[in-house]
């Protein structure tokens, strides 16, 4: 497998709730052509309990003590377009970054993946959050 990469972004996402295939938002990444993989991300996942985001999980990564959260990858080269688009859908309660995904066959593969955001000191910008595990 050959991961690309754009201007310094991983063309690959990591995607653990309603943006995975058959979930609720999978339709916000249907049309673009790539390749899905099974993979987990060690942290923790909590569930916003109002605001916009009501429902939804968010991923707390913990690259030491987390639990393995699982999810998948979308490996595509048309996903640099599309980064504005999917950070404005998200909204503010997540932010984008770079993580290491474990494919399922134990190679460790740099993507996107949205995760919780807080401020410069460390506080949840969403504090209606409850932990999951």
């Amino acid at each position: 497998m050959n991961l690309r990469v754009i201007s310094g972004t991983p063309s690959a996402l990591f995607v653990y709730g309603s943006l995975l295939p058959d979930q609720k938002n999978s339709a916000r990444l249907r049309g673009l052509r790539g390749t899905w993989l099974s993979a987990r991300i060690r942290g923790r996942l909590l569930r916003f309990v109002r605001g916009e985001n009501r429902g939804y999980t968010v991923l707390e990564p913990d690259k030491v003590g987390g639990n393995w959260i699982p999810g998948a990858v979308l490996i595509s080269r048309y996903l640099p377009a599309h980064w504005n688009r999917l950070d404005r859908f998200e909204g503010r309660g997540y932010r984008r970054v770079t993580l290491d995904a474990v494919l399922s066959n134990h190679r460790r593969l740099p993507v996107q993946c949205y995760i919780v955001s807080r401020d410069r000191r460390g506080t949840f910008l969403c504090s209606a959050l409850n932990g999951l595990q």
